[in-house]
């Protein structure tokens, strides 16, 4: 599993950039998302 900080998320990544990724897992309070290739999971 790849180690990445939260530094590195918040600068690849910008505030109402949009991405197209997978869903993972339905939640009744969001959706999980898996970002990327990297092991980060976004909650929308």
């Amino acid at each position: 599993m790849e180690s990445i900080s939260w530094e590195q998320i918040k600068s690849k990544y910008k505030l109402g950039e949009f991405l197209q990724e997978k869903v993972e897992f339905h939640a009744p309070f969001g959706i999980f998302v898996k970002i990327d290739e990297s092991s980060v999971k976004g909650l929308i």
